[in-house]
């Protein structure tokens, strides 16, 4: 029998450790796709995927670290969304802005949601060797802590397609579609699809002998999932979220069944069709098992995880990733599974339920009729504003002057609404069929808009014709960064061998930069930094001067730029050498 895979203290996934690349592997692109997306989540995949080294919480507030994090990923992935569902951060930050370049909403209809959860990623060696990492997820890319289920697949890019492969470079090529407003990324993502299509073998887990990916709802997959999932002896579903119709035609056939769901998803229907149903325990959904270093504000802990173990005919099948019982998600939505198929003899429906229901310190309880539920509460829900994402049309930009005007357009409304700039979101106007907000900063504007209506609020992307995108970066760079004290800490910040240790070495930099005695010490040891990289790691010049062109030429003096050149004459000569 194999080693248990869902044993949630023993075998417990950390979602960055999936996005590292192997050894000798860097990062060459990454595909994300998420449903919900949080701008500040999102600020820590540049360190999963490799791209920074790991650092301590309190470090990865440091601006500093944020800018670096997104100015070296930036060309490096383009992650999907649903439109209209990017959380509303409790404060907007410039550097949230940058992001833009590398998030892209998917519309596919006011009652049709984008809600896979899935990471396609490309290394490469410095030999040209090139393998492919699968990363199939239940979670979003925010800080939810619910009981979710993750899985991760790797192969060698070959040089003949594989048709097993087929499903999954479809679906990279059905979200390329939707990033039309960047054609150098949309070519590197089909280039991603081509090579998932050419990787020899996807390898799963000893315990399985196949797998197959199941993307659901995108043209040449409509309406998979019913047929798929039909027809199990014995089933194990774990789902969020359920709908009558597709319980009853989940269970018609089955001879064994067990439920893991929410306490407030049970109706009748489900509590009758299953023998064995289990929900979140009371202790658990109030916090009153907190792990070292969360709060009593730490958001409830519940079950996320979509799972469907399935006992057939022909064999032994497992089912993971986005997909709930949910007559949205089998008839409407666009979703992504993967379906692995158990070697003989290593699973079975009273070991996988015992492994996901232990019989000590299970986080779940069995609940045998509908008078121990309590009544679902009216929860506050982003798709209240679907609306809203599909009659905002367009935004454009003018100049006057230093500042700006931004007029938006909006289509009708099923009732009132509210717009504000996501660089100024303490303003807010009413959305009607022309919006104007005038006398903008050049560092608020952004293709991101916040919109509300009553306590419900979400981020969407609207297309803006006329943002100058360069002249803004630069202008949020140099806002960041401050002044000249602050490039010799950005600098010795970029030229470092230990982004930990020199984020703590800055800001001690930051706070002595008022005397001049010290700020005079610590340029001096910029200076002497970037002549020892000059000599032993002279590729990182370019990142400095690539901040350098960035950046409002006053917080440059003219002495390190002649400094900056003399370092890059002199690596060349040596190189030559």
């Amino acid at each position: 029998m194999a080693r248990r895979l869902f044993d949630q203290e023993s075998n417990r996934l950390f979602y960055g450790e999936q996005l590292m690349p192997e050894p000798g592997y860097s990062l060459d692109f990454a595909v994300g796709m998420t449903y919900s997306l949080d701008l500040n989540a999102f600020l820590g995949i540049p360190i999963s995927l490799g791209m920074l080294d790991d650092l301590e919480s309190a470090g990865a507030k440091n601006p500093f670290y944020l800018l670096e994090s997104i100015r070296k990923s930036g060309d490096h992935i383009a992650v999907f969304c649903n439109a209209g569902s990017i959380h509303t951060p409790k404060k907007s930050e410039p550097v949230h802005i940058l992001l833009e370049q590398s998030i892209f909403q998917v519309a596919l209809g006011p009652k049709t949601n984008f809600h896979p959860k899935v990471w396609v990623i490309r290394y490469r060696n410095s030999d040209g060797d090139t393998y492919i990492r699968v990363v199939v997820l239940s979670r979003n890319i925010t800080f939810d802590r619910c009981f979710d289920i993750a899985a991760s697949l790797t192969g060698e890019v070959g040089g003949r397609a594989r048709e097993a492969n087929r499903p999954l470079s479809d679906l990279l090529r059905f979200v390329s579609g939707f990033a039309d407003g960047d054609p150098v990324k949309r070519k590197l993502i089909r280039s991603v699809a081509d090579d998932v299509l050419k990787v020899r073998e996807f390898a799963p887990m000893e315990c399985f002998d196949s797998v197959e990916f199941l993307p659901v709802g995108i043209p040449g997959y409509k309406k998979i999932a019913e047929p798929e999932l039909s027809g199990a002896r014995s089933l194990v579903l774990v789902s969020p979220f359920l709908s009558d119709g597709v319980v009853k035609a989940l269970t018609v056939s089955a001879k064994q069944t067990a439920l893991i769901t929410r306490k407030t998803s049970i109706t009748p229907t489900a509590l009758s069709s299953f023998q064995d149903v289990f929900v979140t325990k009371e202790l658990v959904l109030d916090n009153e098992l907190l792990e070292e270093g969360e709060s009593e504000e730490t958001p409830q802990r519940d079950i996320h995880a979509k799972i469907f173990f399935e006992e057939r005919d022909d064999g032994k099948y497992l089912y993971l990733g986005s997909l709930n019982a949910s007559a949205n998600a089998f008839y409407h939505n666009v979703e992504f599974m993967l379906k692995l198929r158990y070697r003989p003899y290593y699973a079975s429906f009273t070991s996988v339920l015992g492994d996901l229901v232990p019989e000590e310190q299970s986080p779940f309880e069995r609940i045998e009729t509908m008078d121990e539920l309590p009544e679902a509460a009216e929860q506050e829900d982003p798709a209240d504003l679907q609306d809203v994402v599909y009659a905002v049309k367009q935004a454009e930009v003018t100049a006057n002057g230093e500042l700006y005007t931004v007029h938006i357009s909006c289509g009708a409304l099923e009732s009132r609404c509210e717009i504000a700039l996501f660089g100024a979101s303490s303003v807010y106007r009413n959305l009607a069929k022309e919006v104007v907000f005038e006398k903008v900063s050049l560092t608020a504007l952004s293709e991101f808009y916040i919109v509300r209506r009553g306590n419900v609020s979400t981020i969407i992307k609207i297309p803006t014709v006329g943002i100058p995108a360069e002249e803004r970066d630069n202008a949020i760079y140099s806002t960041i960064i401050g002044d000249r004290h602050g490039f010799f800490r950005y600098v010795s910040f970029l030229l470092s061998d230990n982004y930990a240790e020199t984020s703590l070495e800055e800001q001690m930099l930051g706070m002595e930069s008022a005397n001049e005695a010290s700020a005079s010490a610590a340029v001096a040891g910029v200076y002497e930094q970037l002549l020892r990289t000059a000599a032993e790691n002279p590729e990182r010049l370019a990142a400095v001067e690539n901040v350098m062109s960035r950046l409002n030429p006053k917080i440059v003096d003219e002495r390190f730029r002649v400094l900056i050149s003399t370092c890059r004459s002199a690596a060349k000569q040596v190189k030559r050498k």
